[in-house]
């Protein structure tokens, strides 16, 4: 197999690329940025709730809380708080 090989399937496979069309490819990219958008506002709405001083409150002694870890005990029971 030859360089020249290479370069000819290359150029075969550019001109069948350029040749593709996506149908309604405006509408696929719009609903690929709003869910880019959803998912960072979805992030930033998280990040904001979880600060501590929005979740001091309801930490109230004999509450369980679900804590996201790696580690097997994942489940807390809140038995005092100190501010």
């Amino acid at each position: 197999m030859t360089s020249s090989f290479f370069l000819t399937e290359l150029l075969k496979a550019e001109g069948e690329y350029k040749g593709m069309e996506v149908p309604r490819e405006k509408e696929i990219a719009s609903y690929y940025r709003l869910r880019q958008q959803l998912s960072k506002l979805g992030k930033e709405f998280k990040d904001f709730i979880t600060k501590p001083k929005y979740i001091v409150p309801f930490l109230q002694p004999g509450r369980m809380v679900h804590v996201r870890l790696t580690q097997p005990f994942q489940l807390l029971l809140i038995l005092d708080k100190s501010s």
